[in-house]
């Protein structure tokens, strides 16, 4: 029985990041995904110099949930860097979870070092209170005074390359980072690869997961 599988993104290319090979499984089985990405994603530097336009960070978004095969999308309209854990975003979520009767969700990382993974996972926590299956991804390489500790793994084996494709959709922050992107799902897939026995995993971290998986 097809599933109904919910990805939330706090911007444009996070899902892809850091669950995108699972993604892609998830569609090939038939099961119905929504991505549900809280910003526009564009945003400024410090001085306040535009670093990635709207238009942009939309266009590269659209291409690469394509090439993932997300056809529903739907974008709200919350100010990267600026997003807070509260009940306007709590409610924004709840309202996809029920209208989409989603029962597995795939949300960001609540230890994140980006402010905005963190609340966004805070809030969707909340939200998808009731939903059985909840599995968090990590979006970055960045470390805190936490670390990501995955104990469930997806073999992403067969899907990696659409995946890295997905990700490389996203060319003017992949430009900027200087292929950081791509090292780092490069090095991370092939560790929890490892981890799991397999060539390349993606690897979550566990609200709640119902058996069987």
């Amino acid at each position: 029985m097809a599933r109904n599988i919910l990805a939330i993104g706090p911007h444009f290319d996070d899902i892809e990041l850091g669950a995108g090979g699972t993604i892609i499984q998830h569609i090939k089985k038939g099961d119905n995904v929504t991505a549900l990405i809280i910003s526009p994603s564009d945003y400024s530097d410090a001085n306040g110099k535009a670093i990635r336009a709207k238009d942009t960070a939309v266009k590269e978004g659209k291409k690469a949930m394509d090439i993932l095969g997300v056809k529903n999308i739907i974008t709200l309209d919350f100010k990267t860097f600026h997003i807070q854990d509260n009940e306007e975003l709590v409610t924004a979520i709840l309202r996809v979870i029920e209208k989409e009767k989603i029962d597995f969700a795939y949300i960001s990382w609540h230890a994140d070092v980006h402010r905005d993974h963190r609340n966004v996972s805070k809030a969707a926590i909340m939200a998808a209170r009731h939903v059985p299956n909840v599995l968090m991804y990590c979006i970055n390489w960045y470390e805190s005074f936490d670390s990501f500790k995955p104990r469930i793994f997806s073999d992403i084996s067969s899907t990696y390359e659409q995946k890295k494709q997905a990700v490389n959709a996203h060319s003017s922050e992949v430009k900027r980072t200087n292929n950081t992107w791509i090292k780092f799902i490069d090095s991370a897939s092939n560790y929890y690869g490892l981890k799991a026995g397999v060539e390349r995993a993606e690897g979550f971290e566990v609200i709640r997961l119902k058996y069987p998986f």
